[in-house]
């Protein structure tokens, strides 16, 4: 009997290590993971300025908050928006009208 008890509390000891074991593992790949994916995030950085959205703009941009909330103006209007700067993208004024001669002088 004892050693059956020895013998159960072996394979016990034994259970433990493993699901520690696995437990580590897990953490470790966590870890990797998360680098990983954190590698592939585009930071990007707003200074006041214009910048267009999804909305028809141009805005200005008049305070950045942090954790990438951007506060933004619309210079038609006037009026104010809080939104989350990963909407956002610079305006490009000339961009538009580039575009259009250059389709213009190929049709030719």
């Amino acid at each position: 009997m004892d050693k059956a008890r020895e013998a159960r509390k072996m394979q016990v000891n034994e259970f433990e290590e493993l699901r520690n074991e696995a437990y580590e593992n897990v953490k470790i790949y966590k870890e990797r993971m998360k680098l990983y994916h954190d590698k592939a995030i585009q930071r990007k950085e707003f200074r006041p300025g214009k910048l267009k959205s999804r909305w028809m703009g141009p805005y200005k941009v008049p305070e950045v908050f942090p954790h990438g909330a951007v506060k933004v103006q619309n210079l038609k209007t006037g009026s104010n928006i809080k939104v989350n700067g990963h909407w956002l993208k610079p305006y490009l004024e000339d961009f538009l009208s580039k575009q259009v001669v250059e389709y213009l002088d190929d049709v030719k």
